[in-house]
């Protein structure tokens, strides 16, 4: 089967081309957050856009539902005109109410506790990176060449995996910052 050629890809509208360059169906299926992804949108504004028209997945395998985009890409555009008024700019009234959504949404994490302040969490990468630049300098600039000097290949890796644990137990201790 000859290529397509970049003339032929544009013509065709059934033939979309993908990242890598390879042509794919315009009846691809894609599950919900694969369409999200392609479209730039939340996959739970995609989810109820297809649920509020009712649209039923064209298969069902392994749990995810694979929708064609085909059928998927005109309740998108109907619903991007929707939001849009004459002049091709979201109307300011649906700016306002997107606005509000965001605010709410950061004020429900907030309440939930799945907000940590930007200024904690500068202070506490700082002071890991500091404690481990101090580690390194210790075990690499004084320890390192007296320990291993005279040592074979292998007993030289296993200090230097103690050292990487050392250095990832440092590391570790961010964690705690996440922990709701």
């Amino acid at each position: 089967m000859p290529k397509a050629s970049k003339a032929d890809k544009q013509q065709d509208p059934k033939i979309v081309v993908a990242k890598r360059g390879r042509p794919k169906s315009a009846d691809e299926l894609l599950s919900v957050r694969q369409i999200a992804g392609r479209v730039r949108r939340d996959p739970r504004a995609i989810r109820m856009l297809l649920d509020g028209a009712g649209v039923q997945p064209d298969s069902v395998a392994g749990g995810t539902m694979r929708y064609r985009m085909s059928v998927v890409q005109p309740l998108l555009d109907a619903a991007k005109s929707k939001l849009e008024d004459a002049s091709g700019s979201v109307a300011l009234k649906d700016q306002k109410l997107m606005e509000e959504i965001r605010k709410l949404r950061i004020a429900n994490d907030a309440k939930g506790r799945k907000l940590v302040d930007r200024a904690v969490i500068e202070g506490e990468l700082l002071k890991v990176a500091t404690e481990q630049r101090n580690i390194l300098r210790l075990k690499l600039e004084n320890e390192w060449p007296a320990k291993v000097a005279g040592l074979d290949v292998t007993q030289a890796r296993v200090y230097g995996r103690r050292l990487s644990d050392e250095i990832m137990l440092a590391f570790q201790s961010l964690h705690t910052l996440f922990t709701v």
